[in-house]
């Protein structure tokens, strides 16, 4: 049997029949960048270039999705509660790790973004939650056998995820060209306004929202931009996706 993939190609086919026409040029411009935050997305928390995805099936096309719309908690549970038996007794355990503003910005802007190369190293503490993210998602994917046993905490999980990623680019190590993101916040400040044009709704307040951080992020005089850059300016990458 075959299994049905979904290439760059088709879902760029398939978003191009979602969108007004006169946005086809716009869209074309931003797919590049599109399509690499779709494919990250779908690694998480890991690279395309190192998972080696460059078709999604049908889970990885959710999960991107999911990350991409905000709605991670739907297939990434981060911070909950557990339950299982120890002596006879039911007992009731907090694991894992809120998914914050801050982090959901930083995989966000990772998902967009370039890597400058091996000569950047960034500071500890990015690189520390990068390992976090790592140590998350091992976690989550381990059985979970109906309360029958305690899962593996944290700290027989971290040396894993260190081992996973270690040498790896923390989030300073990584920009996005000014010219590319100001594109994509143009293309999407102009989707928001067809779609609300469609519906027959007054002004959109996220379409204003995008233009201001397009015209804020024009004034900053760098051709390649970091997290703290965008993050400097004010607007958080969680208002924007």
């Amino acid at each position: 049997m075959i299994d049905l993939v979904w290439t760059e190609d088709t879902v760029f086919a398939y978003l191009n029949t979602r969108l007004s026409p006169s946005l086809g040029d716009d869209f074309s411009s931003c797919m590049s960048v599109i399509s690499r935050s779709i494919l990250y997305s779908a690694s998480y928390p890991f690279s395309p270039s190192e998972t080696g995805i460059q078709v999604l099936v049908w889970d990885a096309l959710i999960r991107s999705l999911a990350f991409l719309t905000c709605r991670d908690k739907d297939v990434f549970l981060g911070s909950f509660k557990s339950f299982y038996y120890r002596d006879g007794e039911l007992v009731e355990e907090h694991f894992g790790r809120e998914r914050t503003e801050i982090i959901r910005s930083e995989d966000f802007f990772r998902s967009l973004a370039l890597p400058y190369g091996s000569g950047h190293r960034g500071n500890r503490d990015a690189h520390n939650r990068y390992k976090e993210d790592v140590l998350d998602v091992l976690y989550q994917v381990q059985p979970k056998l109906k309360f029958e046993t305690r899962p593996l905490p944290n700290e027989i999980l971290r040396p894993v995820a260190y081992e996973l990623s270690s040498g790896r680019c923390p989030l300073e190590c990584y920009y996005i060209p000014k010219s590319e993101f100001i594109r994509l916040l143009n293309f999407f400040s102009r989707m928001v306004d067809s779609i609300t044009m469609r519906r027959g709704e007054g002004p959109s307040e996220l379409a204003y929202r995008l233009r201001a951080s397009s015209t804020a992020i024009a004034t900053i005089t760098k051709e390649k931009l970091t997290f703290a850059d965008i993050q400097g300016t004010g607007r958080t990458l969680v208002s924007l996706n």
